[in-house]
């Protein structure tokens, strides 16, 4: 009886669209093909997000190394973006810089932050539909 109490619930939650962690190997999301990543940045599959339905919406996560600093990074976006047609909107933050575009009715917001021990650079890509 517990079991399929457990299977209905199951049933029932995945009938709704919600967020689920990628798979391990999946380089559809690695990259999305009109958001460039910057070299030495590898894919972090267990903290992203995709949401495929229905509409594109995702948070893809990169760990790079401590010597590409934010401003060189955010600095890559505002000149690489435009290129793949996305518009930039403005500069957010304070402690921590984020950047967002906008491309169609898609909103795009990159962040970039250094660890406290400044051996890695972790960067964010959030894309989602603009509001």
């Amino acid at each position: 009886m517990r079991c399929a109490l457990a299977f209905f619930a199951l049933c029932l939650v995945g009938c709704v669209a919600t967020p689920k962690p990628l798979p391990a190997k999946n380089p559809e999301y690695q990259q999305l093909s009109d958001i460039p990543v910057p070299r030495y940045f590898n894919f972090q599959s267990r903290d992203s997000l995709v949401l495929e339905e229905p509409f594109r919406s995702c948070r893809l996560h990169y760990d790079g190394p401590g010597w590409l600093r934010p401003p060189r990074v955010l600095e890559f976006y505002v000149q690489r973006m435009a290129a793949k047609e996305w518009k930039f909107i403005r500069s957010e933050g304070v402690d921590v810089a984020e950047l967002v575009f906008r491309k169609g009715e898609e909103e795009c917001r990159v962040r970039s932050v250094p660890t406290d021990d400044g051996e890695s650079n972790l960067l964010t890509i959030e894309v989602r539909p603009a509001s």
